[in-house]
């Protein structure tokens, strides 16, 4: 806790100090330190004013709805990674190939799916899982997620595929080791 509240002071002190862009991402770093902290309501507020100052921001976006799924709100979690998922795909129609866009649309999709998957909304999983691939298709971790979703909806052939596909990707993600052995996979 000491060293996030250390960043927190410095962060302060640059915004206090200096107020051009930097200091816009210092409230962001703020952000992220609280949560970390799992400070999540002083955590909301950095991050809410960092977004209405940089209302572009994938990242912002991702980090409000995680905190907001901390907070088991996951109503408003949805809400604000479905916007940082549309602004992605918005942003790599603008940008194609972009990678710090793709890292940031990664990062929005994989949240898009955690907290769709701890809802056991497992159509949202596979529509956001596949989107995903279209922005990354080297990547095993959509491959992880459609196969927790094909499994919970006891679709075996199609759990097994997708945990399949992962180990293509990653022969040693566990998570897809684990499941494909626990279903009798081929």
């Amino acid at each position: 806790m000491k060293k996030y509240d250390e960043a927190i002071a410095v962060f302060r002190k640059r915004i206090a100090d200096c107020e051009d862009s930097n200091s816009v991402k210092s409230r962001y770093f703020i952000g992220s330190c609280y949560y970390l902290a799992q400070k999540y309501d002083s955590a909301l507020i950095s991050l809410k004013e960092y977004l209405s100052l940089d209302g572009a921001s994938i990242s912002g976006r991702v980090y409000i709805g995680n905190t907001f799924n901390a907070l088991k709100r996951s109503d408003s979690a949805k809400r604000y990674l479905f916007s940082a998922v549309e602004l992605a795909q918005q942003s790599l129609q603008a940008n194609p190939g972009n990678p710090s866009i793709i890292k940031e649309a990664e990062l929005a999709f994989e949240a898009m799916c955690r907290v769709s998957l701890e809802a056991k909304e497992t159509q949202s999983v596979i529509k956001y899982g596949k989107a995903w691939l279209e922005i990354n298709e080297k990547s095993a971790i959509p491959h992880v997620y459609l196969g927790f979703a094909y499994q919970t909806q006891g679709d075996k052939d199609n759990a097994c595929k997708a945990y399949a596909e992962a180990l293509k990707r990653d022969p040693k993600n566990t998570a897809s080791q684990k499941n494909k052995s626990a279903l009798g996979c081929p």
